[in-house]
């Protein structure tokens, strides 16, 4: 049901309304209703028809501009969300041509949209204030496994390389032994350009980066993520390769948040996305200090798991396998 505002002069409730135009799917009647008690007109349409009302409300003796209200039963949608994959999509008021609809502007490639109806090619959304039709076909709804694959290795190996650039050394070695003379502020400096980076290339919307001695108040801790900010323990970073993969590790789960939040905005398949939300349920993440076997139960979570393979951690190493895993994402 759609409700319509009259003009903002209506101080009584004296008011009269009139159909310019209707144009249905079907012979049925839509069921009209005058509230005489607020300012607005209810139109309920039946269950059976599709349709489209134009209507001109009078309120107080003034007419307003003619309006057109949808009063369809739409298909509930297969999906949520689509994201526009054409260079721009035309939007209607209607879910036809322009002959017989009007234009309502357009989106941009990458707009992100949230479905409201499905009517046959059409998706029917609000764009604005405006409440819009465009053409399925213009968008995207998911993105594949495949995709999300090719995605997460190129964002890897990105971050990877921003890593082997901001420590000197030839080899592994090296940079351990570069990373052991440096002293903890040099090591704190790097650490948050290193942080910087792996942000801007995976998108992150708000996050941060903070040094302290407790993280989230627990001393053993290395780092917490608490919301979109980064607890670090500034007492722990002396061992190079195992810093660098704790930010990379935690960014990673800043990025599984802001993906299930808001589908489409990365490259990831939607089992994927039902996986982490699951995941992040209160009742459904395992912590380690209260598993009683926190190599499978903590390592083999679907948001752990990720995680640390994004920052490098082989199955192998973390004593894995297939039957251990629900759901491997991007590191099958």
């Amino acid at each position: 049901m759609r409700a319509v505002t009259t003009p903002t002069n209506a101080k009584k409730t004296s008011f009269e309304w009139k159909i310019l135009e209707q144009q249905n799917e079907s012979k049925a009647s839509p069921s009209l209703e005058k509230t005489n008690n607020a300012k607005i007109i209810k139109l309920t349409p039946s269950s059976s028809y599709r349709n489209q009302i134009k209507i001109q409300v009078t309120a107080n003796g003034k007419a307003s501009n003619h309006v057109w209200v949808i009063t369809t039963k739409y298909v509930e949608p297969n999906t949520k969300y689509a994201k526009v994959k054409a260079s721009s999509v035309q939007l209607r008021t209607g879910p036809a041509a322009a002959s017989r609809y009007e234009d309502k502007g357009t989106l941009k490639k990458d707009k992100i949209i949230t479905i409201l109806g499905d009517y046959g090619d059409w998706f029917f959304f609000k764009d604005g204030s405006n409440h819009v039709y465009a053409k399925k076909d213009k968008f995207r709804t998911e993105y594949t496994l495949a995709e999300q694959k090719t995605a997460d290795k190129n964002l890897q190996t990105a971050c990877f390389n921003a890593r082997n650039d901001l420590v000197s050394g030839k080899d592994t070695a090296t940079k351990t032994s570069t990373w052991a003379g440096m002293t903890n502020t040099q090591r704190k400096t790097t650490l948050t350009n290193f942080f910087n980076t792996v942000k801007s290339t995976l998108n992150l919307s708000n996050a941060s980066l903070v040094f302290n001695d407790a993280p989230n108040g627990n001393s053993g801790y290395k780092a917490v993520v608490i919301g979109t900010r980064i607890e670090m323990n500034q007492k722990k970073l002396s061992d190079y390769e195992d810093v660098f993969g704790t930010i990379m590790h935690e960014c990673r789960h800043i990025y599984q948040s802001e993906s299930y939040k808001s589908p489409l905005k990365n490259v990831v398949s939607n089992k994927t996305l039902e996986y982490w939300e699951w995941n992040n349920t209160p009742g459904n993440y395992t912590n380690p200090a209260s598993a009683s076997n926190p190599g499978k139960a903590y390592y083999a979570q679907p948001i752990e798991y990720d995680a640390f393979r994004f920052e490098g951690r082989t199955r192998s190493g973390l004593g894995l396998t297939n039957y251990d895993i629900p759901h491997t994402g991007s590191w099958g």
